[in-house]
């Protein structure tokens, strides 16, 4: 899978592209000065100019944030997604720092540096106090985590992990709902890569982005395996080497093709 020019070439092109980002800024300042100065303070058309142009500048900043994502997500850009990250101003606060964490070790167990993903993550959670940020973003560094100590085998920090994973407490019925399916893929995983034993869980569950679908087919074609389905296997297997190469799905995908043809 080869992409043309740099991780930085492609993100800057891609911030091109969407000039609606800066445009919108622009029009947002030279308009908001201009009804200032025609329209009186409690004109009611002032305040409707006023809401309207704010409501258009906050939609093409989350237009921006999603797209950005999506080079993660939907476009398995990884160096563009990387320089983006590292161009990123680093928060201030707890919360954000979590969130920048999270960025870069998403990539970083996308690319298969269990390693130095967990040794980020640790570093982080020895400065900062996880109880001080959002229950999703503690679902979301304990997922990390129990990953890394999963393809890692280490058995003592998964069961650590998991059992911090397991005692997040939530009244809010879609986080428990994803803390139940967190729980439950985690398992998953652990049974297929640890205990080499199949699951079903990638069978049933919804991938909501090409991410996610990869890593699904990756695991399918583990429990496959598991399952001595040696047919099914080698055709998520297939697909799964088309895709880009940086992702330790695909070079674990092309080694298992490459002992099938040995065989």
């Amino acid at each position: 899978m080869q992409r043309q020019g740099t991780g930085e070439q492609r993100y800057k092109a891609l911030k091109k592209k969407s000039i609606y980002k800066s445009i919108s800024g622009i029009i947002f300042w030279i308009f908001v000065v201009y009804i200032w100065l025609k329209l009186k303070s409690d004109s009611v058309w002032y305040w409707i100019a006023f809401v309207f142009l704010l409501a258009y500048y906050i939609y093409g900043e989350i237009q921006w944030a999603l797209r950005t994502n999506n080079l993660f997500l939907e476009d398995i850009d990884l160096d563009a997604y990387r320089y983006f990250v590292g161009i990123c101003k680093p928060g201030k606060t707890t919360e954000t720092i979590y969130f920048t964490t999270f960025r870069k070790c998403r990539i970083e167990l996308a690319e298969g540096r269990f390693k130095d993903a967990l040794s980020i993550l640790e570093t982080t959670i020895s400065n900062h106090s996880l109880e001080k940020v959002t229950t999703f973003r503690q679902l979301t560094i304990f997922r990390q985590l129990i990953l890394c100590s999963i393809h890692l085998a280490d058995e003592e920090k998964y069961q650590y992990w998991l059992s911090r994973l397991q005692g997040v407490a939530t009244n809010r019925k879609s986080l428990l709902k994803l803390k139940d399916s967190l729980l439950e893929e985690m398992q998953a995983i652990h049974d297929l890569v640890i205990n080499k034993q199949p699951n079903p869980f990638f069978e049933t569950h919804t991938a909501k982005n090409k991410f996610s679908y990869l890593f699904n087919l990756y695991y399918k074609g583990i429990n496959a395996q598991l399952n001595r389905d040696e047919e099914k296997a080698l055709t998520c297997f297939e697909e799964l080497a088309k895709e880009n190469e940086q992702l330790f799905i695909v070079q674990q995908a092309k080694e298992e093709l490459r002992k099938a043809m040995i065989a």
